[in-house]
């Protein structure tokens, strides 16, 4: 970072500005990507929402995306939410299997 701000000093960026400047350099992360993430590790729904808000979801419509990423497929794995607890396990929906294997709650 030292080697950064002496650049950015270099051009006329002022010490006040050089932390913020090194901060738009991260790129935003892919919410899915963050989804799968927290659902792998059991993260609680508070989690998953403040997660979705960090890459680039209005935290306003957090809930949404959630709801829409969890809808039911035909088969594979499944997560689904049911008031403060996350559901997930494998399902086949033709064949009438399901195996919830595990719960997540807030």
């Amino acid at each position: 970072a030292v080697e950064l701000f002496d650049h950015l000093a270099k051009i006329g960026w002022s010490a006040k500005d050089r932390p913020l400047i090194s901060e738009l350099g991260w790129l935003i992360p892919n919410p899915m990507l963050m989804i799968q993430g927290d659902l792998q590790q059991e993260k609680d729904t508070e989690q998953l929402l403040s997660d979705i808000s960090l890459a680039d979801i209005n935290p306003k419509y957090a809930q949404n995306y959630l709801d829409a990423i969890l809808q039911n497929q035909p088969y594979g794995i499944r997560y689904c939410a049911l008031g403060e607890s996350i559901y997930w396990g494998h399902y086949d929906i033709e064949a009438g299997e399901v195996s919830m294997d595990s719960i997540l709650s807030a």
